[in-house]
């Protein structure tokens, strides 16, 4: 079924003009609207798709505070039509989350792409909200004490066993605080102490805290709990640590029982933090799942290379996570269906310094974030950020970077298609040695040319 479009813009000749093109295009164009006043009105009618909206409109109402309306009420995705790019108007125009913006005068190829990304764009943004309801969903029948909180300390998420504890509804513990469930007579004020004292170590330090066991004093019992406590640094959550206690009352005389609780609570924690990661993918929908793709290349190719176990390890956790410091890129730049401008691509090259500063407060025990800091670093100096060279570089980031370039250059991306496994494997052999590491390389090429690892199935891998 065709997409319906609403058009609002002022000028009877251009909004025509935008009709005829969206007809020819095969999108259901017959709305027009001049004031900002009646988007809503006309919105509620037809239940458009998407609403092109010029920023200046007749009337009291602009198309700014026009598509803030139709979003709130409708969640109607809008791109904005503007004759004036300037940055103060580009600002005001976010805060309404436009999934576009079109410089008039614009090409009808332009206009196009922008709507098919936009409506692409929308479609995954909704399925990344039904994923949110389940995930919330699944943590919510888990019958470990799960939580959220924010940097000053309010709860944000608590499954119903959390809440089940203080025998309250998660409902009436979401906003409040340690201190407010103390008020209430849920917890001593000695525990509610020794939790905030807890929670400004990690939150201060971004330490990991891990209690293997603990006697709790709640209501009128008493609780046998492990716990785990790690800080978020994921901006878009606005949230300070994750908590998760898992109850071992009935466990704490059986040595084999805790030791089993403790690899699913590990195993709970490895799930929500790549649950987060699959998260922030998705605000650039063509690589999603990149990361997970690198990592399980990364991964092979480190078994081949003889590595160890921990840094093994260390390849996978790292190439999770090495573009994590993307989530502070507008996803404008990242969703670009063009070659990026050279201030653009100045913008994306500070991803990985973002990630290791994001990165470098959490204790891994290994070098987690040195080895996302230099995923981007090429033998030969050209690299970034560092322009470091040869053996400067951590053989980890060597693998990682070979790995990340195969994905991409397999993958389709929004400027252009998927190259063939042949044409990866001439480009490595003329960049061995020079960019990519010679060991790391050939590695790789006998791992294709040998067809010891599926290169099909590799590129249908998501983040989930």
């Amino acid at each position: 079924m065709s997409k319906r479009i609403l058009i609002v813009e002022d000028e009877c000749l251009i909004a025509e003009d935008l009709k005829m093109t969206l007809q020819q295009f095969g999108y259901e164009a017959n709305s027009i609207v001049a004031y900002g006043e009646e988007v809503l009105s006309v919105a509620r009618e037809i239940k458009p798709d998407l609403a092109l909206i010029d920023i200046k409109l007749r009337g009291g109402m602009d198309g700014l505070s026009a598509a803030q309306n139709l979003y709130n009420e409708l969640g109607t995705p809008v791109i904005f039509l503007t004759a004036n790019a300037n940055i103060d108007t580009i600002k005001k125009a976010a805060k309404s989350a436009p999934y576009g913006y079109l410089i008039k005068p614009f090409q009808e190829r332009e206009l196009q792409v922008t709507i098919e990304l936009a409506l692409y764009k929308h479609k995954m943004n909704r399925f990344l909200r039904d994923r949110e309801i389940l995930l919330r969903n699944v943590i919510d029948i888990d019958p470990n004490m799960i939580y959220v909180k924010d940097r000053e300390g309010h709860f944000a998420i608590v499954n119903r066993s959390f809440a089940d504890m203080f025998g309250l509804s998660p409902e009436e513990i979401v906003g409040k605080t340690l201190q407010d469930l103390a008020d209430q007579g849920k917890l001593s004020v000695s525990l509610m102490e020794r939790l905030l004292q807890e929670e400004i170590q990690v939150m201060s330090k971004a330490a990991r805290i891990h209690v293997p066991e603990e006697v709790f004093d709640i209501g009128d019992g008493k609780l046998w709990l492990k716990r785990t406590v790690i800080p978020l640094e994921l901006d878009v959550l606005d949230s300070g640590l994750l908590g998760v206690w898992v109850e071992i009352s009935d466990l704490k005389n059986t040595e084999l029982q805790l030791e089993e609780s403790y690899r699913q609570l590990q195993k709970v924690m490895e799930q929500t933090v790549n649950g987060f990661g699959a998260a922030m993918e998705m605000r650039d929908p063509f690589t999603a799942g990149h990361q997970r793709r690198v990592s399980v290349l990364a991964v092979i190719l480190a078994k081949n290379l003889g590595l160890d176990a921990q840094r093994i390890e260390a390849v996978r956790l790292a190439a999770l996570l090495h573009d994590i410091g993307k989530i502070y890129i507008p996803s404008e730049i990242l969703n670009k269906p063009q070659h990026l401008l050279n201030q653009e691509y100045d913008l994306v090259k500070l991803h990985p310094e973002v990630g290791y500063n994001t990165l470098k407060k959490i204790d891994f025990s290994m070098p987690i974030a040195d080895i996302v800091l230099q995923h981007h670093e090429k033998l030969d100096g050209s690299g970034y950020p560092k322009g470091l060279t040869g053996d400067e570089i951590l053989f980890e980031a060597k693998i990682i970077s070979v790995a990340d370039y195969v994905e991409a250059m397999v993958s389709n991306r929004p400027y252009r298609e998927a190259r063939s496994l042949t044409d990866v494997i001439e480009k490595l052999k003329k960049l061995r040695g020079i960019s990519y590491d010679a060991d790391v390389v050939d590695a790789f090429i006998d791992l294709a040319e040998t067809r010891r690892f599926d290169f099909n199935l590799f590129t249908e891998i998501t983040s989930e």
